[in-house]
């Protein structure tokens, strides 16, 4: 399967597959995806089990790459409708989309091979996984609280709409949000909540 799959991946993906013990009688095949060189890694079981949350160690997409989108220039956000309308004039609003940053899912071998053919014919898009993973799965998606993935920008612009004593994930994927990575030169480094 491995050797398909990086055949249908390409240059853009590398892929390796590992093969962990055996439980409960169930042998587990993982797959490890390196997406576009960056190191991103994600992991997917190929066995049917409940649904298993995914979450990534840093942030997925940034600021700095959201701004030619047309709901940063409005500073639309899905999960204030009311706050900021949608223009008629720029047309349906768009549809819902996730943050693939943390998500919760159902693995499955016929998903899995569904997402590899898919991927095969889908030209690249500006935010890589993240969008093909909503293209994807658009009609079934369905979103998980906030509370379960704070974006740190949603609390800078949307701070009504937090109840920090609820938060259980905090996902640093704005410009200049990552505390690690304090240089105080950054975008957003000014901000107390980063220092």
């Amino acid at each position: 399967m491995a050797d398909k799959a990086y055949v249908i991946l390409g240059r853009r993906w590398r892929l390796r597959e590992r093969r962990s013990s055996v439980s409960q009688g169930v042998e587990k095949g993982q797959i490890s995806v390196s997406i576009g060189g960056r190191g991103i890694r994600q992991r997917r079981s190929l066995v049917r089990s409940a649904g298993r949350p995914f979450l990534r160690s840093d942030g997925l997409f940034c600021e700095t790459t959201w701004r030619h989108t047309p709901q940063y220039e409005i500073t639309y956000c899905q999960q204030c409708p009311d706050k900021i309308k949608w223009p008629d004039e720029k047309g349906q609003p768009p549809s819902l989309y996730f943050n693939a940053g943390m998500f919760v899912f159902e693995p499955g071998l016929e998903t899995y091979e569904n997402l590899l053919q898919t991927l095969e014919i889908t030209p690249p898009t500006p935010f890589a996984e993240q969008d093909f993973l909503n293209m994807f799965f658009k009609d079934i998606y369905k979103p998980i609280p906030l509370d379960y993935n704070l974006i740190l920008a949603m609390l800078w612009r949307h701070p009504e709409n937090v109840e920090l004593e609820n938060v259980k994930v905090v996902h640093y994927c704005a410009a200049g949000s990552k505390p690690w990575r304090y240089t105080g030169k950054e975008e957003n480094m000014q901000r107390e909540d980063v220092k």
